[in-house]
């Protein structure tokens, strides 16, 4: 009879470890598609960057140490070198407060807010 109870519990254990798994493939499937998606993304802002630099080297004489320390620049603002772009704060016109501006409005009045970064939609 101990078998028996024995037996139930080890194959109750199997079902729970088999749904575990089932559950896990799910999750990364959905993860590697979401990575596909990000590297889809990455190589398409590559291929833009690489456009726009191009452009403004060749109809502005733009040069590739001008473009660079630009990068640098608008890299440190945030106060670290990390070549990432992080949003900046700023005062909301209306309340006063401070907003981040990748945000489209304040979060405490409603105010529109400027979108100062072109490329950053938060």
């Amino acid at each position: 009879m101990l078998d028996l109870f024995w037996d139930l519990q080890q194959h109750r254990e199997i079902g729970h470890a088999k749904q575990d798994a089932a559950e896990a493939k799910e999750d990364v499937a959905k993860q590697s598609d979401r990575i596909l998606h990000l590297e889809r993304a990455v190589g398409r802002m590559a291929l833009l960057s690489q456009a726009f630099w191009e452009l403004l080297r060749d109809r502005l004489g733009i040069t590739e140490d001008e473009f660079i320390a630009k990068v640098r620049e608008i890299d440190l603002r945030d106060g670290k070198e990390d070549q990432r772009f992080t949003p900046q704060v700023a005062t909301c016109p209306k309340c006063g407060r401070t907003v981040n501006t990748s945000k489209p409005a304040c979060f405490y009045c409603g105010t529109n807010i400027p979108n100062q970064h072109i490329f950053h939609k938060g």
